[in-house]
């Protein structure tokens, strides 16, 4: 078995990125200073920064300034979604918001972990897609590879690491299904 200092410097010496995306990383780290001190009602402003980025935004976005964005290139948000405030999109693998998702405040969608199988614990890259109008409540986390079907609602402080169903509405930790969404006209 190797020693755990041997273990660790082989892990730090595998690169989990590119140069340049590492070079990406850091010219974002500087321009997220502005992206964040934005007031709140730019909107827009806040959606050509993250193209610049390599963001694919829709019309009618809403991105709070305080939402934490990592990788803005691995980050597709369609029409007349919205992210709230403090929320966290830690994607270094591609998060897909479709259509009128709203994501509520201090959420966490990530998109990377690590393989504990392997000793170097090398990062994956699992994609996360959250389908049309979907609902993640306030301090909801969602897991990597996960899909979130549309019309679903994943409560309050959720932690989700499966698929969700279509129309579902899950909550707890981890996520169960409490009910299906039907509605009236």
């Amino acid at each position: 078995m190797p020693s755990i200092e041997s273990i660790v410097k082989t892990r730090r010496a595998t690169l989990s990125y590119s140069y340049r995306t590492y070079l990406a990383r850091v010219l974002w780290s500087f321009l997220n200073v502005f992206f964040s001190l934005t007031p709140r009602c730019l909107y827009s402003v806040r959606s050509v920064v993250l193209r610049l980025f390599g963001a694919q935004i829709g019309r009618g976005v809403r991105i709070d300034p305080t939402c934490k964005i990592y990788f803005p290139w691995q980050l597709i948000v369609e029409d007349y979604a919205s992210i709230g405030r403090y929320a966290v999109i830690d994607n270094p693998g591609l998060i897909h918001i479709s259509s009128g998702v709203a994501i509520s405040h201090y959420s966490h969608i990530c998109s990377g972990t690590h393989d504990y199988t392997k000793s170097t614990m090398p990062l994956l890259r699992l994609p996360v897609y959250i389908k049309s109008n979907v609902w993640i409540g306030t301090r909801a986390f969602i897991g990597p590879g996960v899909v979130i079907g549309k019309e679903a609602v994943v409560g309050a402080c959720s932690c989700v690491l499966r698929d969700v169903p279509e129309y579902a509405v899950v909550t707890g930790n981890p996520a169960f299904r409490i009910h299906t969404r039907s509605f009236s006209v």
